[in-house]
């Protein structure tokens, strides 16, 4: 993405004194605006400059009624606005701008590095979360955790890369939840890290209604203590399973499914690893191909 910066380039020029006042006024609320961006809170540089952008555009329809008025623009010309507003601000509070740049932080390689002879999953939540002592983003941390390790991994995993990389992420987002003390945060994490580990038995807790973000989508969960029946955006069953609990470990049996991905009979897993009164996380095991859910119970 662009940066905001290649907007405030123009200068005010001749703009009567009416619409002057305006732009300044546009101008002072978007530096009160930026003042309070804290940029340590945006761990991907994007996101900042997108919250800057909403600072320059909070406050700009008085700005430009006058500027329209004063024949500067034509209607309809917003980003022109958005230039003079723009130069204005960068008069008014350029230390912002300095304040609020974002350098890409590099992670030394060596934090990145898993072992020869450490177990992968391990080794690949040690190297995220040390990167994210460094950096706040547990998504950057991964890819360059990736692009450190990319000779290990095809030696690994070879043609089984995508079933091997859905099993880790999830793995290693839970792992990051339970150990690493600097991925609080993360917004992922720390969603994960709102619900207690399930232990003992997890049948009684999580029996209810659910709404859920599965791999394939948005759906509602009705659970019972042995059904387990998920519908579809429109209301009709997409599956249904009968469910047999092993502590907070459950193998569901499909009953019927509309996904071709399942059959009347196949076993599937689910390991409950986190619950409370308010909802649960768990993984579920299509067989090899492992996805994570977020289950927040409905009131």
């Amino acid at each position: 993405m662009k940066t905001l910066f290649w907007l405030l380039i123009l200068s005010l020029g001749s703009i009567s004194a009416y619409a002057q006042d305006a732009v300044k006024q546009a101008a002072a609320s978007t530096c009160a605006c930026m003042k309070e961006i804290n940029p340590d809170d945006y761990s991907d540089k994007d996101d900042l400059t997108l919250k800057i952008f909403g600072c320059l555009g909070a406050d700009i329809d008085a700005a430009e009624k006058a500027l329209i008025k004063a024949k500067k623009v034509k209607k309809d010309e917003r980003l022109q606005v958005l230039d003079i507003v723009g130069a204005e601000v960068r008069k008014q509070c350029p230390e912002q701008f300095e304040r609020l740049k974002k350098e890409e932080v590099k992670t030394d390689p060596a934090l990145l590095k898993i072992g020869d002879q450490e177990d992968f999953t391990t080794g690949f939540t040690d190297a995220v979360c040390r990167c994210m002592g460094t950096k706040k983003s547990m998504d950057d941390c991964a890819k360059e955790t990736i692009g450190a390790n990319e000779a290990r991994m095809e030696k690994q995993f070879g043609d089984n890369m995508f079933k091997a990389m859905m099993g880790l992420f999830s793995d290693v987002l839970f792992e990051l939840a339970d150990r690493c003390e600097v991925g609080a945060s993360d917004k992922a994490i720390a969603k994960l890290q709102a619900y207690p580990k399930a232990t003992g038995n997890c049948k009684e807790i999580i029996i209810g209604t659910y709404e859920t973000e599965m791999i394939l989508g948005k759906n509602t969960i009705k659970i019972t203590a042995n059904r387990y029946t998920e519908y579809s955006a429109d209301g009709n069953i997409a599956e249904d399973f009968t469910l047999e609990w092993n502590g907070c470990a459950a193998t569901l049996t499909v009953e019927s499914a509309s996904s071709d991905m399942l059959k009347k009979g196949q076993k599937i897993s689910m390991q409950v690893r986190r619950a409370s009164q308010d909802g649960f996380v768990s993984v579920i095991d299509y067989g090899g191909l492992k996805a994570g859910g977020l289950f927040v119970k409905v009131k």
